[in-house]
């Protein structure tokens, strides 16, 4: 088999004009942190105070992932129009760059998941220590029932973005072509197969994208309804 390496130079990727950031930001809602706020006049020393200074804190934590979150989609929404209007060339440096910030993507919305479950978990005192904070085990284990079904719901309707992450971290990536050889054996019979999977295309990583930032939105959107929290400021 015949390979290259082709080698870009990073003078020949340009990152999005002000048009295509306006045009990015038509296509996707701000998110904002949930608003929590340190009592200047209370006792540190009270309990109820003590869960509120780790409110506060993790929410900063979400300012800081969902600003990272958010320009990574812009970024990656300028690229797919780049695409579009190229018609979808097979190389070149905007499909390299696509590739490589649909990983940053995957990894800052799992991140920021991973932050408000922190919230969530500092909100409902579930576990005592952050490092036993997962998601799943999150979801199952609090005993608030309007909190765990938005978690369900959240789980449920990001299942294909938690696909593409997995097949990232674990498994053969979902944006490369898939032609190994497949072996199997039937009574000592050997055969070969060769396999024949497309990668996912830009349009549905896009597509995946788009959806699951829609529900990131509407997530922290019915959280922050739970948590007690009017929607009053903007960070943008």
């Amino acid at each position: 088999m015949n390979t290259y390496t082709k080698i870009y130079d990073l003078s020949d990727f340009s990152f999005p004009t002000k048009n295509e950031r306006l045009l990015a930001y038509k296509n996707c809602q701000d998110i904002e942190n949930f608003g929590f706020k340190n009592q200047n006049d209370a006792d540190l020393f009270d309990m109820q105070n003590f869960r509120n200074t780790h409110l506060v804190s993790w929410d900063l934590c979400l300012t800081n992932k969902l600003g990272k979150l958010k320009e990574t989609y812009i970024i990656i929404f300028s690229i797919h129009q780049r695409l579009i209007k190229d018609n979808y060339p097979d190389e070149g440096i905007n499909i390299f760059f696509f590739e490589y910030f649909t990983e940053i993507f995957c990894h800052f919305f799992f991140s920021t998941r991973d932050t408000i479950a922190q919230i969530i978990n500092k909100f409902l005192s579930v576990f005592s220590k952050d490092d036993k904070v997962y998601f799943n085990e999150l979801m199952k284990k609090n005993t608030n029932p309007a909190i765990k079904e938005l978690m369900s719901e959240f789980i449920e309707s990001t299942q294909m973005i938690s696909d593409y992450r997995n097949n990232f971290t674990h498994n053969y990536p979902i944006n490369f072509l898939d032609d190994r050889i497949e072996v199997s054996e039937d009574n000592g019979r050997k055969s070969y197969l060769i396999r024949s999977k497309k990668p996912k295309s830009p349009d549905e990583i896009m597509k995946t994208f788009n959806e699951s930032y829609k529900h990131l939105t509407d997530f922290v959107n019915e959280l922050r309804k739970e948590f007690g929290i009017e929607i009053n400021r903007s960070y943008r």
